[in-house]
């Protein structure tokens, strides 16, 4: 062997070893990512469903203050019907305008707006609305229509709107707004139809969001794409919330929940209810007692 040769060699092993090394670790780290990855995804929905039901806090604060200054009467938000705050001037819109989302009308009562938005919101506005992101990130709220109007009367008499709810009976019982894809869910019309939005079971039916669930199993199955946005933290898997799975276990559902909804309440405290079918759900939930 020459001089220097087995240094040489000597060099080369090591060369070969430090490559072999680095595939390892590359595996290894690839190992890894495929690990922690789903589990980072779930850490962070767990942070915006922390963060959405610490804002619903604030935007019961901000009802409780408007309440207060209104003689306990709720805004008429009967026009309302959308998920935007600005008009295209970049002005605030007026809170009866179709376009305009209902926390307009409360903004002036909370230390921030963004307090009335949900980021686990956004995906749904993109599809479901075709939203701009930046208009949706202050949205994601459905306001209960029984909210500002009594669940009584006829279209002669408007209604009963402007509800005054200072006098409803049990306000940690009565529902405000909650995790949903609508901005508004009217449990009735000026007809007294159910509307098929709300999570009780409406009369003669047989389970909840009729709207919202496949026609197989006795929904209408006109919105059942998307369903998983109403139960949309915590959830299993976003896979069983498509309309054939949800099918399937729509008798499982209130025993196995695929995610829950951030619900607030009159009395301002926030709390989630889990993906049921209605069993659960009283209506004066929605409807009030007075």
């Amino acid at each position: 062997m020459k001089k220097g040769q087995c240094c040489t060699e000597s060099r080369r092993l090591r060369t070969a070893f430090t490559l072999i090394e680095l595939l390892v670790v590359i595996a290894i780290i690839g190992l890894l990512l495929a690990i922690l990855i789903p589990s980072l995804k779930k850490a962070q929905e767990q942070v915006r469903t922390v963060v959405c039901r610490s804002h619903l806090k604030g935007i019961g604060t901000a009802i409780l203050v408007y309440l207060d200054a209104f003689e306990g009467r709720a805004y008429n938000s009967r026009p309302a019907n959308g998920y935007q705050w600005y008009a295209a001037n970049g002005q605030y819109l007026h809170p009866d305008d179709t376009n305009a989302y209902w926390g307009v009308a409360y903004k002036d009562y909370a230390e921030n707006p963004a307090v009335f938005g949900c980021a686990s919101y956004l995906k749904v506005a993109e599809m479901l609305y075709d939203a701009d992101p930046q208009l949706a990130k202050q949205a994601g709220y459905a306001l209960n229509a029984f909210f500002f109007h009594e669940p009584k009367g006829s279209s002669a008499d408007a209604f009963h709107y402007n509800r005054k709810v200072g006098v409803l009976r049990a306000p940690h019982q009565f529902i405000v707004t909650q995790d949903h894809v609508e901005p508004k869910i009217e449990g009735s019309s000026n007809t007294n139809e159910e509307q098929d939005d709300m999570m009780y079971i409406p009369q003669g039916q047989k389970l909840n969001l009729r709207h919202y669930r496949p026609s197989a199993v006795g929904g209408r199955g006109e919105r059942d794409d998307f369903y998983w946005g109403i139960f949309r933290h915590n959830k299993r898997s976003r896979g069983l919330d498509n309309p054939v799975e949800v099918a399937k276990r729509i008798n499982d559902t209130d025993q196995k929940p695929n995610g829950l909804a951030n619900t607030l309440w009159l009395d301002g405290h926030a709390d989630p209810i889990r993906e049921t079918i209605g069993t659960n759900i009283l209506r004066s939930w929605y409807a009030g007692q007075e």
